[in-house]
């Protein structure tokens, strides 16, 4: 059963919706009437029933709006029963009746919004769209517009994980109130976004939810902060064994005849091809910075040693300014340590 806000509004517009619904059966020859039945049921309604309680004469363009995306969604069989994507149909659950307010406010923008960063993080290698869910759906209150909450959002992906947003994510805090930029990080001690943003830019492995004397004893140490990637058959990228190689201020990796380049921080890391011609060219001319040494399964730095029997014999290293990427031939994924 559906609500009776839900119901009033399909049978009102019945004509129209089921225009909408054979018009996309032109385009998605796998819709089904049944499952999109459930859609409606378990993903649309939820939502039409917590607008109709802050915005009634919101609900018509709210579900006109709802009804298309949803439609779309099932269509590629992202949601429904067996679709390809339950983080949208778990995000719109978890997510979507607590911004009622600003779906209302903005239904073309929001509901489209949120339904593409769901699908982005969802299909993401690491990424973690529940989080993001979470984290929108807590500090949703405190947004003064449908906009700012939008622009909560983009920020809020690149804590989940997608850490090429990195840049971007730092220029949305300094557009967003202090209170919801600190809120949406967990800053764990009382200080301001401006002291906060200098530690994020000066160390990408800075823990915003640690307080900073842990972390002041931490950068003196050889941190193992990240395993990333993963074989092919389990869902990873890569079909042998990685290396890695340096260009610039980015770690480039390879597997086979593909490349990578890698970005990676505290929350997250993300990989994006490129062309394995850089690779080989960075490989030629890697050097390790002055101090930094490699041993066998052992790395050194200044007097402080890593120990890292486990992996095996290094195969590959390449190091930035902040962080040391190992490989070995034991493994698919690439180890990060911090050096900051």
């Amino acid at each position: 059963m559906i609500s009776v806000e839900l119901a009033d509004i399909l049978r009102s517009n019945r004509t129209d919706f089921n225009a909408r619904f054979n018009e996309a059966r032109r385009s998605y020859s796998g819709l089904n009437g049944e499952q999109f039945a459930v859609v409606l049921r378990e993903m649309v309604d939820p939502l039409i029933v917590a607008v109709a309680e802050l915005c009634p004469d919101c609900v018509a363009e709210t579900t006109s709006v709802a009804y298309d995306v949803a439609l779309e969604l099932a269509g590629q069989n992202l949601v429904g029963p067996g679709g390809r994507n339950m983080a949208i149909d778990e995000g719109w659950r978890a997510l979507l009746p607590s911004v009622a307010r600003h779906l209302a406010a903005e239904p073309r923008r929001v509901l489209p919004a949120i339904s593409n960063a769901l699908h982005h993080l969802a299909t993401t290698p690491g990424a973690r769209p529940a989080e993001w869910a979470r984290d929108l759906g807590r500090l949703a209150g405190l947004c003064g517009s449908a906009d700012e909450f939008l622009r909560l959002g983009q920020a809020a992906a690149w804590r989940s994980g997608l850490a090429h947003y990195r840049t971007a994510a730092l220029a949305l805090f300094d557009s967003l109130p202090e209170q919801l930029s600190l809120a949406l990080l967990e800053v764990s001690s009382p200080t301001s976004w401006k002291a906060v943003r200098l530690l994020l830019e000066q160390n990408r492995w800075y823990n915003p939810t640690t307080p900073e004397c842990d972390q002041a004893v931490a950068g003196d140490q050889l941190r193992i902060v990240a395993r990333v990637g993963a074989f092919r058959g389990f869902g990873g990228l890569f079909i042998e064994p990685p290396r890695v190689a340096v260009n610039g201020s980015s770690i480039l990796v390879r597997s086979g005849p593909e490349c990578w380049l890698l970005t990676a921080d505290f929350f997250g890391a993300t990989f994006h091809r490129c062309d394995p011609a850089l690779f080989d060219a960075s490989a030629r001319q890697a050097n390790l910075p002055p101090g930094l040494k490699i041993d066998g399964s052992t790395v050194r730095r200044n007097g402080i040693t890593l120990n890292l029997d486990p992996l095996g014999m290094i195969s590959s290293c390449a190091a930035t300014v902040d962080t040391l990427a190992l490989t070995s031939p034991l493994t698919h994924a690439v180890l990060l340590v911090a050096l900051t």
